[in-house]
């Protein structure tokens, strides 16, 4: 595979001055990407619920943490775009699609890989933040996104997000982070899969998603399957672990309706076949051959693979596919080069 170099958006200060210079970045660009997002995307295709998103995206704004707040006021006063847009470009990406996650133990290091499948109605890219008193990381997702459903830090913790079935589970009595922002915190306060189990004791979120986490430093993974306000711990199996869209510490007949439930069936027997079918040894080729393979990659009218990734934390070394739909299979593999 092409070592083809990405540039990375780099920025660090406190979040009001983070948000600014990536708002400032974007400032005559950011409006259209909104623009395609929601009002042609989302809004024209009947994916979202308009009404519902202006009555309640300023209500779940004032519930995240005030550093994230602060961020898109940043975003908003350096653009000139009304703080209410920026909230609601981030309000309608809280539902999850299908993704798929694979982690792999080969010749002493671990690997993993990632498709992030969504609505096809935006642009990508990475972003490199210190903010002040936080761990730096690397993220990798929307244009002017604050929030990250993968990612990197110093510490060289790696953690990404698949979306589960709901559940009916409560908030209950603690502090509330939203999913999307989810993965941004815990790679800004943590340095080791202890301290992520620990901030997942800490906070209810509103949706129920399986966290896959490596830690390059002691070649330690974790995969979490977090339900709200609860989660169940899961380790590596006979060096690997692969996930759709289902919980893997219950009957996989029971995490879905059958339409999905073909689906997700479907794709995860074309992985383990994938995997069985030809050693993995050629990395990061071996992985991106599953995750580009035509019954793994997610491909519809409106959504599908948007994004992949490749990763050795242990090794710094990093790979991100964007630029094409679906993204593994035809959009440009960039080898990202490790920020610190």
């Amino acid at each position: 595979m092409k070592d083809n170099p990405l540039s990375i958006l780099n920025y660090s200060g406190d979040p009001y001055k983070v948000g600014t210079d990536y708002g400032f970045f974007l400032k005559d660009k950011l409006e259209q990407i909104i623009r395609n997002l929601l009002d042609d995307g989302l809004i024209a295709a009947g994916l979202l619920n308009k009404q519902k998103m202006e009555k309640e995206s300023m209500q779940w704004f004032h519930k995240i943490p005030l550093h994230y707040q602060e961020e898109m006021k940043g975003i908003a006063g350096a653009t000139g775009i009304p703080l209410k847009r920026i909230v609601d470009y981030h309000y309608c990406g809280y539902a999850l699609q299908s993704c798929t996650s694979i982690i792999y133990h080969v010749n002493g290091e671990l690997w993993i890989g990632h498709n992030n499948d969504w609505y096809n109605f935006g642009t990508y890219t990475a972003v490199a933040r210190a903010i002040n008193n936080r761990v730096p990381t690397l993220t990798f997702g929307w244009t002017g996104d604050v929030c990250a459903t993968i990612g990197m830090n110093k510490e060289k913790l790696w953690i990404q997000i698949n979306g589960l079935p709901e559940s009916h589970n409560s908030h209950q009595a603690k502090p509330f982070i939203p999913s999307i922002f989810l993965v941004r915190e815990a790679l800004e306060t943590c340095k080791s899969i202890k301290q992520v189990e620990s901030l997942l004791r800490q906070y209810a979120h509103d949706g129920d998603i399986a966290l896959y986490v490596i830690d390059g430093k002691t070649q330690e993974s974790a995969l979490f399957e977090c339900h709200k306000t609860s989660y169940i711990r899961i380790e590596l199996r006979h060096g690997k672990i692969f996930g759709t869209n289902h919980s893997l510490s219950e009957d996989i007949s029971l995490s879905a309706n059958k339409l999905i439930l073909q689906s997700l069936v479907k794709r995860l027997n074309r992985i383990k076949e994938l995997v069985h079918s030809a050693k993995i040894k050629k990395m990061p080729d071996d992985i991106v051959r599953i995750l580009s393979d035509s019954e793994v990659e997610r491909q519809s009218e409106n959504s599908g693979t948007i994004f992949s990734n490749v990763a050795c934390p242990g090794q710094d070394l990093i790979w991100f596919a964007c630029g094409r739909f679906p993204a593994a299979s035809k959009g440009t593999w960039y080898r990202v080069k490790w920020p610190w």
